[in-house]
């Protein structure tokens, strides 16, 4: 962790409302309920992106798998 303040929740977030080990390094992460689904966001930073300067896949991979578990 570093000694940067929190960044804002995006509109329409709030600071989600589970954790996980697996997760827990890319905090903060948000989370926006609707009917049918729950919807993950984050403030990416460099550590979140590839040699590329892209976010890498594996991240967007693993928060795709996070949100549509917790839509079921």
């Amino acid at each position: 962790m570093t000694d940067h303040p929190e960044p804002p929740a995006p509109e329409g977030f709030v600071r989600h409302f589970r954790s996980s080990p697996l997760t827990d390094p890319w905090e903060p992460l948000y989370a926006r309920r609707t009917p049918d689904a729950v919807i993950t966001g984050m403030w990416t930073r460099q550590a979140h992106t590839n040699s590329r300067g892209i976010v890498h896949g594996g991240l967007i991979t693993t928060l795709a798998d996070n949100a549509m578990g917790q839509s079921c």
